[in-house]
């Protein structure tokens, strides 16, 4: 459980860092746009840490049911080999999810300026630039 409260810690911390460096240099900056590219790498990170860590709870609710359903086999059951595998399972879900994302995005025709005046970048206000009817 320790090892995978760790995780979860390294992931929230991470989740924290995405888009507060564009909040405080907007603060400080006249142009308080983000680019394409800004964009794209916040919806990246933003979607990839939250898919890690919808997974890294899920493992860590099989955990939990194993550790009471099954208290004299948990040793065996949960691993530390186990353990690695199931993190390494989550980072893997995550990416995939997150590029499944991105790809669709990165699919539509833009046209015009490819900048969006917010800190937070997300797949509605991306969406919203495309030269297309997204009301279907």
């Amino acid at each position: 459980m320790y090892f995978f409260l760790a995780n979860l810690s390294f992931v929230d911390m991470l989740l924290s860092s995405n888009t507060t460096p564009k909040m405080i240099s907007d603060f400080l900056r006249e142009n308080k746009t983000i680019s394409f590219a800004g964009c794209m790498s916040q919806i990246f990170f933003s979607h990839f840490i939250a898919g890690l860590e919808m997974v890294i709870l899920v493992v860590m609710a099989y955990d939990r049911y194993v550790a009471i359903c099954k208290p004299l086999h948990y040793s065996t059951v949960m691993s530390l080999h186990r353990c690695m595998w199931l993190v390494v399972a989550a980072w893997t879900v995550g990416f995939v999810h997150t590029m499944n994302q991105i790809v669709v995005i990165v699919q539509l025709p833009f046209c015009g300026s490819r900048e969006i005046d917010s800190f937070f970048c997300d797949r509605p206000l991306v969406i919203n630039l495309a030269c297309m009817d997204s009301h279907k």
